[in-house]
């Protein structure tokens, strides 16, 4: 109930929805939402690639940095790949400024940062975000990712998961596609 619900409220997430209804248990308070164990499909332009095992190479990296009791730069950073169907994932999402909000199971926009102070309910692309598929790579930096949406709907010490939805650009130039990368994910650096 609880993920059809906020799968309702996400216009931009509707091609992700059904990834997270009736995989796992639906509970509130971190617990499980989608697939219950390592996972990962790519959908690129309508198709599909997976759900599949992640490779054992796979990983989210959580951490937070402050001074003087203040935090001001929160990341989480995922590599994300699975042999079976040859697709992978590379993401980071970013909030950084005074006293800034860490990243933590929600809602997040991809906004480029133009200041020094990350807007609420944002995250920067970090380095930029890409999807690789057997068809071909596809990626968004900077600004091209402005209109994305982060999600995660569990971000705890063991593991995360959630979605990226973004426009990404062909490798090829064959133009720009949605891109969708779902997830469960062990994390290997929690740093809070």
């Amino acid at each position: 109930m609880v993920a059809v619900v906020r799968c309702t409220i996400l216009a931009l997430a509707l091609p992700a929805c059904s990834l997270f209804n009736g995989g796992g248990s639906t509970t509130d308070g971190g617990g499980t939402y989608g697939y219950g164990r390592p996972t990962l499909q790519v959908t690129i332009g309508g198709a599909t690639y997976g759900p599949s095992v992640l490779d054992s190479s796979s990983y989210v990296d959580v951490v937070d940095e402050g001074v003087t009791g203040q935090l001001t730069h929160s990341s989480v950073t995922l590599f994300l790949s699975s042999a079976a169907t040859g697709a992978s994932c590379s993401l980071r999402g970013e909030r950084f400024g005074v006293n800034v909000q860490p990243i933590i199971a929600n809602v997040y926009t991809l906004v480029a940062p133009t200041g020094a102070q990350t807007q609420d309910g944002t995250v920067g692309p970090g380095s930029g975000e890409s999807m690789v598929v057997p068809d071909g790579s596809f990626s968004c930096a900077g600004s091209d990712c402005d209109g994305g949406a982060l999600v995660f709907t569990v971000l705890q010490r063991d593991h995360a998961e959630g979605y990226l939805n973004a426009t990404l650009n062909d490798s090829l130039g064959r133009g720009s596609t949605s891109g969708t990368c779902s997830f469960w994910a062990p994390v290997r650096t929690y740093t809070r």
